[in-house]
């Protein structure tokens, strides 16, 4: 998809195109680290390891997400009470770090050029779709009062709210159809958003390549490369100690125990972003005809891509 064509997506969903210029134009410096994803790929999980390495264990500084790890993406506070996050990541003490979900034509220029420290995980499009139609689905509960926090006009409040609406009126094999489309989400296509992160990272420096479903089964070894990635020197004692503190069950507790620790947006529970973390769970609500409309899908528009892993039939 064009990069005009992201843009206008993206300000009929509320952000500005002069917001998107600000972000393209933004500085960026070697150590800065920029964590990419899709929507619902694991990008928390991977925030609270880089939070737990720079931190020598010490959760505390994931406990308020916005300020530690600012989004990019957000035109307003999540929060009232909470910063810009390009005024945080600007702010930020180094080494910066910053999560964004946009596509390389929408990120900083410098670091598509090869500035800064960039992560990208990617997860089995089945489970991000599932995640993505449940989030919708419980979004349209708490509606009004998370979108007015957010500060967003009407029209954009509308068409936030036909999208939550939309999927959930039609349930999970319609949602489906809109994952495959493109037409499922604020981000766009999970397809389109894959190849051309798998473009860059094949030619650019300084970045990584995560695999959700690797982290699961080879967890000190992920938070090896990450520490090593980010130019860190720690013992392997510690790196097995931080593997078992950030597996996903006991991020999830850490954070539920935590009164205190907050989630991006308003109005939406914990148990919403830190649900079960399960790689494959998307066989438990997807029939094999959704599940082969993904497939297909793969084949027809990733069959060409070099990733890491592949999701055919998983």
């Amino acid at each position: 998809m064009a990069a005009a064509s992201h843009q206008e997506r993206l300000n009929k969903w509320g952000i500005p195109l002069e917001r998107l210029e600000k972000i393209r134009q933004l500085e960026i410096l070697d150590d800065d680290i920029l964590l990419c994803s899709y929507p619902k790929s694991g990008c928390h999980w991977v925030k609270y390891i880089v939070c737990l390495l720079l931190n020598d264990g010490d959760p505390s500084a994931f406990k308020d997400q916005t300020e530690y790890f600012p989004f990019l993406d957000r035109v307003v506070p999540i929060k009232t009470e909470i910063s810009d996050g390009l005024d945080v990541f600007s702010g930020h003490p180094h080494p910066r770090q910053a999560l964004t979900h946009f596509v390389p034509t929408l990120m900083p220029e410098m670091s598509v050029s090869g500035k800064g420290k960039l992560i990208y995980i990617i997860r089995n499009p089945k489970d991000v779709c599932v995640s993505a139609f449940r989030f919708c689905r419980h979004l349209i509960s708490n509606m009004e009062s998370a979108m007015k926090e957010m500060g967003l006009s009407t029209e954009q409040m509308e068409t936030r709210a036909a999208a939550a609406s939309k999927a959930y009126e039609q349930g999970l094999d319609g949602y489906v159809d809109d994952f495959v489309s493109g037409d499922g989400g604020m981000m766009g296509s999970w397809f389109e958003h894959v190849r051309e992160f798998q473009t860059l990272l094949s030619t650019r420096p300084n970045s990584l390549f995560l695999v959700y479903e690797h982290m699961k089964i080879e967890p000190v070894e992920t938070v090896r490369n990450i520490s090593q990635f980010l130019g860190l020197d720690h013992s392997e004692q510690f790196l097995t100690e931080i593997a078992d503190k950030s597996s996903f069950s006991n991020m999830k507790k850490d954070i539920f125990e935590d009164k205190d620790a907050t989630v991006p947006i308003a109005g939406v529970g914990k148990e919403v972003y830190f649900r079960s973390g399960r790689a494959g769970g998307w066989v438990d609500h997807m029939t094999p005809e959704m599940a082969a409309k993904i497939d297909e899908a793969l084949k027809s528009r990733l069959g060409d891509c070099d990733l890491p892993i592949n999701y055919i039939g998983q």
